[in-house]
Parts: structure tokens; sequence; C-alpha cells
């Protein structure tokens, strides 16, 4: 059996090795980019349907255009 997914193995070791090139870092940096492209996604789709994230967010910017003060 070990022989079946010995490619998968050696990929998976050489993504999550310091020591290779474009290995750990390469690995993570792609995952906080995916993760932020999901966050993104799901916040865009929160402002496009007029969900409630986004109302709080038109009722705080009132709220900082209500108490700014000019210099």
């Amino acid at each position: 059996m070990a022989p079946r997914f010995a490619a998968l193995t050696a990929f998976l070791k050489a993504r999550l090795s310091r020591q290779s090139y474009c290995g750990l870092h390469f690995t993570i940096g792609a995952l906080l980019l995916i993760g932020a492209t999901w966050l993104f996604g799901l916040i865009a789709e929160e402002v496009v349907t007029g969900e409630p994230l986004s109302l709080l967010d038109v009722r705080f910017s009132a709220w900082l255009r209500a108490h700014h003060q000019r210099p």
C-alpha cells in the first residue's frame, strides 16, 4: 500500500518541509491567500445582498461622519 501513495507522500513532505525550496512558507502563504479570498467572497456576498453586516457598516459610517471633527 505504501508504493501506491509514495508520490503523494513525497509531495506532502516537500510542501511541509522547511528545507525544500518553497516548502512550508509557500504552503502557508497559499493557505492564507485562499482563506483571505474566501473571506472577501463572504463579505462581498453580504454587501451585494444587503445582509446585516453591510447595514452595520452603513450605520457605523454614518456615526463616524456625524462625530467627525475638522481640525
